[in-house]
C-alpha cells in the first residue's frame, strides 16, 4: 500500500495515535493494550447517539465499527456501505480528519464512562 502524504501529516497521524493510546490506557482492563478494543455499539449506547458513526477510509465514507489494539498498533474497524464485510486499518493509514473524529468520539466516550 502506497501512502501519499507529507512527512508532517504522517507525524500528525502518529501524534494522534499516541494521544488516543494515552486516552484509552486508563480504561483498559488488561496489563497492556494488546487485544483491547471498544465496539461502536458501546460508544453509541453510552453517548446516546441516534445514528451510526461514519468516517472516511480510502476516500469513501464508511461505517465506524470500533477500535482494537493488536501488537501495539491501533486499528480502526469499519464496514463498507453495505455492511457485509468488516475491515481493519491501522489508524495511521486513515485520513487525518478521520483520526481526529475517532479521537473526539473516544474522548466523549471515556469522559462518559469515567463519570459513572
Amino acid at each position: 500500500m502506497k501512502i501519499e502524504i507529507t512527512p508532517e501529516e504522517m507525524l500528525e497521524r502518529f501524534k494522534l495515535y499516541g494521544e488516543i493510546y494515552l486516552l484509552l490506557a486508563p480504561v483498559c482492563e488488561y496489563d497492556d493494550m494488546d487485544d483491547f478494543g471498544i465496539e461502536s455499539y458501546e460508544i453509541i449506547d453510552e453517548l446516546d447517539l441516534e445514528d451510526e458513526i461514519f468516517v472516511l477510509a480510502d476516500g469513501d465514507e464508511v461505517r465506524f465499527k470500533g477500535v482494537e489494539f493488536t501488537e501495539d498498533m491501533l486499528y480502526i474497524l469499519y464496514t463498507n456501505e453495505y455492511g457485509f464485510e468488516e475491515y481493519a486499518h491501522p489508524v495511521i493509514h486513515l485520513e487525518t480528519e478521520s483520526i481526529r473524529k475517532v479521537k473526539s468520539i473516544l474522548e466523549q466516550y471515556v469522559k462518559a464512562i469515567s463519570h459513572e
